[in-house]
């Protein structure tokens, strides 16, 4: 997990239901990552695919104010080549 991200603990919270309604080739799709990726079912596979989200999310949040403090003292932010 990046270090920062948010910390979604299955067993430190109360899980709740929600209705997802796929059509045919992704529910095949999700299946098939589920046999190949070792999740035990296709709510566990979601829920990694829900926290790798918001970790990128977060990621890209401080990118962008890091970028913006780097701007403010004037030099270039990372990742430009101007």
């Amino acid at each position: 997990m990046t270090p920062g991200a948010p910390d979604f603990d299955d067993a430190a919270m109360s899980l709740h239901r929600i209705k997802l309604m796929l059509p045919p080739d992704l529910l095949e799709y999700v299946a098939r990552r589920v046999a190949q990726g070792g999740y035990v079912n296709a709510g566990e596979y979601l829920r990694q695919l829900i926290r790798s989200d918001a970790a990128d999310q977060q990621d890209r949040r401080l990118g962008n104010r890091l970028a913006a403090d780097e701007t403010r003292r004037g030099g270039t932010p990372a990742g430009d080549s101007r």
